[in-house]
């Protein structure tokens, strides 16, 4: 399969499990507010938070998902997509292993789980094309410290964001 196939497939499916985080965030919280489970999963810490500023924190997640897929496919370096596509993978089997950990269905589940066959397949054509593991490992490195960092930041963020929201809030809020 072509580079860029698996690129804009993979950007595709990304955004189907984004969206369903969007969707399901807020509603999973308040349908399960009382139960202990839910205080154990990653999503709690949004409970207070609108759907407006997940949706703009995941925004930014993807925008920089695609400016990279954009960037591997003009230069054309498939280790550079599959040292983007190990930490997202890892963290979808997170979301999966945490829907199994709390005996529960947590939000983004249904979307890791339809979408980790993709994903492991894409590693496995992108190492085989790449040819280059110990470039895939650096990648993966660098990725997971950007995605790492990116988490923090924007999780530093939202305390302002959200209070922007309430000074500004947009139509039908």
């Amino acid at each position: 399969m072509s580079l860029d196939l698996i690129v804009w497939i993979s950007v595709a499916l990304l955004l189907v499990h984004e969206f369903e985080e969007i969707v399901t965030i807020r509603p999973w919280l308040s349908r399960h507010r009382d139960d202990p489970r839910a205080r154990r999963q990653v999503f709690w810490s949004f409970r207070n938070t609108s759907t407006s500023i997940i949706a703009a924190m995941i925004f930014e997640e993807y925008v920089i998902f695609a400016v990279i897929a954009f960037t591997v496919v003009l230069i054309e370096q498939p280790a550079v997509f599959a040292g983007l596509m190990i930490p997202y993978t890892l963290h979808l089997v997170s979301h999966i292993a945490e829907a199994i950990r709390l005996g529960m269905r947590t939000p983004s589940v249904l979307s890791s789980a339809i979408t980790l066959p993709w994903c492991l397949y894409a590693i496995v054509e992108l190492i085989r094309q790449a040819q280059a593991p110990l470039a895939v490992g650096a990648w993966t490195v660098v990725f997971t410290v950007v995605i790492a960092a990116n988490f923090a930041l924007i999780y530093r963020l939202r305390p302002a964001l959200e209070r922007r929201l309430t000074e500004h809030p947009p139509a039908g809020e």
